[in-house]
């Protein structure tokens, strides 16, 4: 109950993207019904997934920010070691 309505509250504010930081994102579907009952378009993104790659999940969650207008530094994303 104290999730939807802060989640409410952040829509209220026109926060319309969440991040469930978590290797059992339980709470992105906890997150989108208040969206979808306000309805907002906002969107949960899960940034890892029990027995998935974490950095591909992660980098999932990082391209639909981009494609949302999020500013991301992809050189510190997909950083490279060079050789000296």
């Amino acid at each position: 109950m104290l999730l939807a309505s802060a989640v409410t509250r952040l829509l209220t504010d026109e926060h319309e993207v969440f991040l469930d930081v978590d290797p059992h994102p339980l709470l992105v579907r906890a997150i989108e019904q208040p969206a979808e009952h306000a309805g907002r378009a906002a969107i949960a993104l899960a940034t890892m997934r029990r027995d998935e790659d974490e950095r591909a999940t992660l980098r999932d969650a990082l391209g639909m920010l981009y494609v949302r207008g999020a500013i991301l530094s992809w050189a510190r994303v997909c950083a490279v070691e060079l050789p000296p």
